[in-house]
């Protein structure tokens, strides 16, 4: 076993050498290291944070076009989607109280609830359907507990993007 002959160095195998290093090279690569990873959250998260709004593209949906055409649904879940997207019509998001988002997203999820315990579809187009719901209900949920201005305009927007996918 080797002595150390400075109080702070660190002894390491390198290719089966022992290599002294420095305490304060351990540290500093420590450091580095720790302010790497953390910045690589940070970025991760701001561009989470970026997309607070929720501009989001056909690519955030896990729906697709049933080929070139939309997806048919039935009456019910028709008319569901489009009560849901009309309580935006006359919504200045801006303007509204957290109290009035979370009250939006509330009355959104009971209007989600009527949709799927009222719907018959059946087949491609059903399991198309939940492929937007995949998408849909985590923002709804957002919108309830955050109760902020970008989750509501998510949740706008996918609603919007629906009527891309489905008549």
């Amino acid at each position: 076993m080797h002595k150390l002959t400075k109080p702070f160095s660190y002894l390491f195998n390198f290719l089966g050498r022992i290599v002294k290093v420095p305490f304060q090279l351990s540290l500093l690569s420590v450091c580095l290291y720790l302010g790497a990873c953390s910045h690589f959250e940070q970025h991760h998260h701001s561009d989470e944070a970026m997309t607070s709004d929720h501009i989001t593209t056909d690519k955030d949906l896990k729906v697709e076009l049933n080929g070139d055409n939309k997806w048919l649904m039935d009456a019910h879940t028709r008319s569901a989607a489009s009560d849901m997207l009309n309580r935006f019509s006359s919504l200045d998001l801006e303007q509204q109280s957290q109290q009035q988002l979370t009250q939006l997203g509330e009355q959104l999820s009971q209007d989600l609830g009527k949709l799927i315990q009222g719907c018959t579809m059946e087949g491609d187009a059903h399991n198309a359907l939940h492929d937007f719901l995949t998408s849909f209900m985590p923002a709804l949920e957002e919108l309830k507990t955050t109760a902020d201005v970008g989750s509501a305009k998510h949740v706008k927007h996918l609603l919007t993007e629906y009527q891309l996918y489905f008549e």
